[in-house]
């Protein structure tokens, strides 16, 4: 859905206000109705300025009619809560990485910056698609760009994957799987939000928010392998906690031929657990090791004819002892 928000020389707030208002299936005076509202509106714009009431009122009636806000964080080095409408509430801002997985000199930071994605820097740049012709149509041709206006398109496609696997995800619950599911950085990106951009750990999660499985209670004691409580039937959502520092809990999954097992871990805000996953001979084959107040999802896949088991373990890194949930599905 292409909507024209500014012209070649620019516009108003109040036009910014208008095409975010009419995208998300909002009235616009004198313009028709838009018949295949938007479910995510990516704004790869920006500039120096505070969020105009206009454009933020716009922004909080396309989040109550269901519509996920994307923005570049910008692109002048510096705080990003100086940066339009990137400093917007409710908005998921994104800020930038280069190949190496730093955060480029040019890419704004700070405390409104909801996680990075890939935004190219001077000489890596990302390739989008163009047209030659300045005034009338020409011939396609491809261009590569850097910026932050690079990477707010990877994560608007990202959350049109997840409405996809889960239509009734709400922009607040989309926000906080972007956060949950973000992966560590391999290069320096301070001030980049939770983390980098991990598309299919997001998806996984959009899906698992639609659990409709079993229920089961965590039963000690299974802090050993051999003691590992059964989980027989998947999708299942297990209640459990962590009862001491030295607490760990052990649960067995059968993993059909050709199939895979994802568990995703959430704890309570206070509590950093870990999820790890081992083969029935004990080897460690998968490891969520995030920090508290972030779900930790690991994936185990089953390449072989047979069914195999997968053995799954909760235990506490840091922060204090509590509940958790594991939702354990198989694919």
């Amino acid at each position: 859905l292409p909507v024209r928000m500014l012209g070649s020389c620019g516009g108003y707030s109040s036009d910014m206000a208008d095409a975010i208002n009419w995208a998300a299936g909002g009235a616009v005076f004198g313009v028709p109705s838009n018949t295949t509202p938007a479910r995510v509106i990516n704004m790869s714009l920006g500039g120096a300025a505070a969020c105009p009431a206009v454009v933020q009122n716009a922004i909080n009636k396309a989040r109550a009619l269901g519509a996920v806000v994307v923005a570049a964080a910008g692109n002048d080095g510096g705080d990003a809560t100086a940066s339009m409408p990137g400093n917007c509430a409710g908005v998921v801002t994104v800020t930038a990485t280069n190949r190496q997985g730093d955060r480029p000199i040019y890419a704004n930071f700070g405390t409104n910056v909801t996680l990075a994605a890939p935004g190219g820097d001077w000489n890596e740049g990302i390739w989008s698609t163009l047209n030659s012709g300045s005034s009338v149509p020409g011939t396609h041709t491809y261009g590569a760009y850097y910026g932050t206006s690079m990477a707010a398109p990877h994560v608007s496609a990202t959350v049109a994957l997840m409405l996809t696997a889960n239509k009734n995800l709400m922009p607040d619950q989309v926000q906080k799987i972007l956060q949950d599911s973000s992966s560590g950085y391999f290069g320096a990106c301070d001030g980049c939000g939770a983390g980098a951009l991990n598309t299919l750990d997001a998806v996984l999660m959009a899906l698992d928010a639609a659990w409709t499985g079993e229920a089961l209670n965590e039963v000690e004691p299974n802090n050993t392998m051999g003691a590992a409580q059964t989980v027989a039937t998947t999708p299942t959502l297990v209640n459990g906690s962590i009862a001491s520092n030295t607490d760990g809990d052990y649960f067995k999954v059968s993993v059909v031929a050709k199939s895979k097992v994802v568990a995703t871990l959430t704890a309570d805000a206070a509590s950093n657990f870990d999820l790890y996953a081992y083969d029935a001979y004990g080897r460690q084959v998968s490891a969520s090791v995030n920090d508290a107040g972030l779900n930790d999802v690991v994936t185990v896949s089953n390449t072989a004819s047979t069914t195999t088991t997968v053995y799954l373990r909760v235990v506490r890194n840091a922060g204090s002892v509590g509940n958790y949930t594991l939702n354990v599905a198989n694919r």
